[in-house]
Parts: C-alpha cells; structure tokens; sequence
C-alpha cells in the first residue's frame, strides 16, 4: 500500500532483562493485582518488543498521551524513562482503579470503546496507545478509531501493536491442519477477552486510512521469522505465489499512524469509509451501531480482570 512504509527490526541499547527490571521492580508493580503482576511478567517478550519497536521507528511521540485498554497503564515506568516527552499519560480502560508511580497519579476514566465517547475535547492528546486491543474488538473497529482521531492532535500518532493474521507460522499451522488463530478458545463470559478477529498488515493501514490516518509506520518483527519459515517464503516467492515481502509475515503488527484529517464517529461519512465491505458485511440490514452492546462499563463481568489478564 502506498501509506505503507516498513521499518527494519534491530537491537537496541536496552536489553530485554533490564526492560523486565524497569517495568517489574518499582512500587507501581508491587502494588498491582497478582493477577495482572503475573500477565506482565508472562509476557515480558512481546511487551519488550512493542517497546524496542517505539524506539527504533526514530519517531518524535509527543504528550499528553492517552492509553487505551493496553493494561491499566503498565508501561507507563517506560514512558516516564524512555519517552519523557509523551508524559503526562492518561489511561483510558473497562473499568478502573487508582494508579500511582513515583508521586505522579495516572488519571484513569471508564471507557467501553467500541460503545462509549471518551470525556476528552477534540484534539487533546499527542499521542495515542492501543495495544494489544484492536484483535479484541467484537462490534465496530471504525468507531473506535474515528473516536480515537478525535481526541488526537492533527500530525501526531496512534500506535496500534496487534497479531499478525498473516503471520508465516500460521502457515505451518494451517499445513499441520490447525487453525491459524493464536487463540482458539471459546470465552462466553468474557467476550472482549478472547481475539474476535486477528488483521493483516495491509488491513490494520486500510482500516487507518478510512479514520483520517495515513504514512503508516510498519513492522511485523519480521527477525522472529525462522529459518524454515524463510525458506517456505522463499520457495512461495519462485512459485509465484507470494506477493508481498519477507517483513510482511512476521509474528506481529507494530504500527504508528499519522493522524491527516480531523474525523469523528458524529460525521456523516461515505459507506465506503464508515462501513467498509472489506471488513464489515456487505448486507446493509447489518451494518448498522447495535443497540445493545455485550459489556457495560458500570457493571463489568465477574472475573472481567482475571480473564482479561491472561490473555495475551
């Protein structure tokens, strides 16, 4: 895609033990749910390269920032060390509890977002988080990000990070006869938990475009592909079958967007933006905002918590 442009996965300075010490031993994380204690640190590996990629995309993210639905602001001991600039860090979840690290209280509002408006005003923010979120949307991915690039500065990013459905391991999957998805298991009581529907590189930019962002910055952590993998790649790319690059099939999506035009879910936009065919169904009786919404933020799920926490 022409708003597309990849960027190449390196090392860097920070190794993933001291990432672990950073984001693992302060008060902050003392003083967390157990629960949440044990997802960060079961998922040191892939929260450290969502940090590794916002440092080596060499892009200038600017506050106040807002994080949406990433866990209970758990990177914020990063941001506050490695992107002082983004701070002050609002933190935007189902539901919320006090959040505190190092003197500096991290405002928390309520938010369902495939449902609510976020108390912000237009243009409030500089930057935007939302990771690990987008593959757990059920409803309307348009409106969460319409609403998104409300509350966001004009030229200033959101970044998404999500898994990649094109991934080159689901590809093994699929010829072992498994399902591709990177989670499987059913959740009926806690819907917004499991992964509902897992993207593509060219869809997470496609889906960008129609909310007003463009001059995606990409990558799929293409270095986590293995030898094997590369060389069915290779053999795919001979056969003519494989269209698009190497870095296209990595394990995740890593994206920071550019936020080119002001739009929000109150406009009257064309049905190709606001209810796109390639993503929503084509039979119009569908495509419409429910009335009723699966979750309510004032009352959530028993156990909404301890199911979202071991999802990864």
């Amino acid at each position: 895609m022409d708003s597309m442009k990849y960027f190449r996965c390196r090392n860097i300075d920070v190794s993933e033990t001291q990432f672990s010490a950073y984001l693992c031993e302060n008060d902050m994380f003392a003083t967390r749910p157990k629960i949440l204690q044990n997802y960060i640190k079961n998922n040191i590996n892939r929260l450290y390269r969502i940090f590794r990629n916002m440092l080596i995309s060499e892009t200038d993210f600017r506050g106040p920032a807002l994080d949406v639905g990433s866990g209970w602001g758990i990177f914020y001991p990063i941001y506050k060390r490695f992107f002082n600039a983004m701070l002050p860090c609002h933190v935007a979840e189902l539901f919320c509890y006090d959040l505190e690290y190092e003197g500096d209280a991290i405002p928390c509002v309520t938010f369902e977002c495939e449902k609510d408006e976020l108390p912000y005003k237009d243009s409030s923010f500089g930057a935007i988080l939302f990771f690990d979120v987008l593959e757990h949307l059920i409803v309307d991915p348009v409106y969460v990000i319409l609403e998104l690039n409300r509350v966001l500065r004009k030229g200033e990013h959101l970044l998404i990070n999500t898994p990649n459905a094109s991934a080159a391991y689901r590809i093994f999957k699929i010829l072992s006869g498994q399902s591709p998805a990177t989670e499987n298991e059913i959740r009926p009581s806690s819907i917004y938990q499991r992964h509902n529907r897992e993207w593509t590189p060219d869809e997470v930019c496609r889906l960008m475009e129609c909310c007003g962002f463009g001059n995606c910055l990409i990558t799929t952590n293409e270095d986590m592909i293995s030898p094997v993998e590369t060389e069915i790649l290779c053999f795919a790319k001979q056969k003519g079958i494989l269209r698009k690059p190497e870095n296209y099939f990595g394990p995740d999506i890593f994206c920071a967007a550019e936020k080119l035009e002001d739009m929000s879910p109150k406009l009257d936009l064309p049905k190709d933006r606001r209810w796109p065919e390639w993503l929503y169904t084509s039979l119009d009786i569908y495509r419409k905002r429910p009335e009723i919404f699966p979750i309510n933020a004032e009352n959530p799920e028993i156990g909404l918590m301890e199911n979202r926490c071991e999802t990864s």
